[in-house]
């Protein structure tokens, strides 16, 4: 199975677990990270969530992200179809 998780999936394990929803989420996001790490799952990477994580201001949040995120085994590349797609969402978002 190939998992796609945007940055706010990555940060979620970092935010405060005090709230039961966000701790059920962080549960969640880690446990899909374990089954990536023993490759039940493959989790995706793109030059979207690149660059949002490279804008990240708190470098410890980031440092974090980034060591879940280097599990991504596949790299989806920005093409003109992504292109034509996300402005088709646009239109109707």
């Amino acid at each position: 199975m190939r998992i796609y998780m945007d940055v706010c999936c990555l940060n979620r394990p970092f935010d405060d677990c005090n709230n039961d929803r966000i701790s059920i989420e962080s549960d969640a996001i880690l446990k899909i990270i374990y089954r990536c790490q023993e490759e039940a799952w493959r989790l995706l990477g793109s030059d979207a969530i690149d660059l949002e994580i490279s804008r990240t201001s708190d470098p410890d949040k980031k440092r974090k992200v980034l060591i879940l995120y280097s599990i991504a085994s596949t790299k989806l590349a920005f093409n003109d179809d992504i292109e034509s797609l996300s402005q088709s969402f646009q239109l109707y978002g």
